[in-house]
């Protein structure tokens, strides 16, 4: 048995309330340690309890916000984290014009120091160290190329913009480009 479909219409409200919230927040018209309800959520968008929890529930695993009850739904995200995403893919695209592969490790880690952080997700940001190592391994092994790939800095600027326009999809999809673009380059021994 198929488990059960999701009315088109109710995705779409979702989808909608989603991007709207997540937006608002990058964009900082939500700002840090404002507070959301789910019945705020309901009357601002016209949805029901059900879709505002589970656009609720797709930020908080994002890190966007942190629901607890009797406190409500709290925004997390930050413009500052936003700014050093893209001052760090700046960086990286400065340094990879120039070969430069020290500077550009930098702030590839920085970036992903960020991104980690920023998902609010204790989980992925343990894993900080472990990401930054993998990064300055692929380098002092002689696994980058002497010009970092400018897809590949290109896809971390889509991130970037993804997280501060809080495009969820956008943001996924290009995090997954640079695994795949990663994995690619170590298949090819670059």
């Amino acid at each position: 048995m198929s488990p059960p479909q999701r009315p088109a219409a109710l995705a779409g409200r979702h989808a909608d309330v989603l991007d709207a919230l997540g937006g608002d927040i990058a964009a900082a018209r939500l700002a840090p340690g404002d507070v959301l309800t789910v019945e705020g959520i309901c009357a601002q968008y016209a949805v029901s309890r059900s879709v505002a929890r589970e656009a609720v529930r797709v930020l908080e695993a994002m890190g966007m916000v942190s629901a607890r009850r009797r406190v409500g739904v709290t925004v997390q995200a930050s413009a500052d984290q936003c700014r050093a995403l893209a001052a760090a893919v700046s960086d990286m695209q400065v340094h990879a014009r120039s070969g430069d592969l020290e500077p550009y490790l930098r702030a590839d880690q920085a970036f992903h120091q960020v991104l980690l952080e920023a998902s609010g997700n204790e989980m992925f940001a343990a894993l900080v160290d472990v990401v930054a190592e993998v990064l300055s391994g692929r380098t002092q092994h002689g696994m980058m190329p002497a010009r970092p790939n400018p897809e590949a800095v290109a896809l971390h600027d889509d991130v970037a913009r993804a997280v501060r326009l809080g495009d969820v999809a956008l943001a996924q999809a290009s995090m997954t480009s640079i695994i795949d673009e990663a994995a690619d380059a170590l298949a090819a021994g670059r």
